[in-house]
């Protein structure tokens, strides 16, 4: 009797914190929304509490090379970029939320994500464009493709926007589930990025001498 007694209090408990639960993931909100400074977001579908955002920042670099095509704000071409993303600093505006998303994505083991695109072409008349690389989440290592609009700066550099849905599944990633379940994050996300690629000047100089006038 009392061990029944006992199971009903712990579902009663457990029912008033679910019940409390979407109220205070939908009170809670990025500490930015996804048109400020954050270079990327992340954000997906959970039970109860319906769509989530998490923000952080991303650290682009470039390195020049010869190519047939040139993308428009830069100098030269490109042979690889990489874009790397700190775990730690991903910020979802709530602190539940933020250790569960963390520890999903291993950040002890592997505290960044990183993308390599190695191979790109141009579309749209040079306004867009389509990449291939690797993308690594959590040790695991996947072939990505991804596509970005661009839109050169006239200060030097191309602005990059674009987005690429993930099945956190294909990275060995447990989509992150509390309260015995009541609360589930969906297996796919959307990672939307806004940056700047800019080539290293000593570099594209070296590579591409401005030719001496007389």
């Amino acid at each position: 009797m009392a061990a029944k007694y006992y199971f009903l209090i712990v579902l009663a408990i457990m029912m008033s914190c679910a019940g409390a639960l979407p109220q205070a993931f939908a009170q809670s909100s990025p500490p930015r929304s996804p048109k400020s400074n954050y270079q990327l977001t992340i954000d997906g579908t959970a039970t109860m509490v319906g769509k989530w955002l998490c923000g952080g920042d991303a650290n682009i670099s470039a390195v020049p090379g010869p190519a047939t095509q040139t993308v428009p704000g830069l100098e030269a071409g490109i042979q690889l970029v990489t874009v790397t993303a700190s775990i730690p600093d991903i910020d979802c505006g709530d602190s539940v939320m933020n250790k569960h998303l963390r520890k999903a994505l291993k950040d002890k083991e592997f505290p960044e994500v990183k993308y390599q695109a190695t191979k790109y072409t141009l579309v749209d008349n040079g306004q867009a464009v389509q990449t291939s690389g690797e993308l690594t989440i959590a040790g695991i290592t996947k072939q990505v493709g991804l596509g970005a609009k661009l839109i050169p700066l006239q200060e030097g550099g191309t602005r990059v926007v674009g987005q690429v849905e993930i099945n956190m599944l294909d990275f060995g990633v447990k989509p992150p589930s509390i309260f015995f379940g009541a609360l589930r994050v969906a297996k796919n996300v959307t990672v939307r990025f806004d940056t700047v690629v800019r080539l290293p000047r000593e570099m594209t100089q070296a590579l591409f001498p401005k030719p001496q006038t007389n």
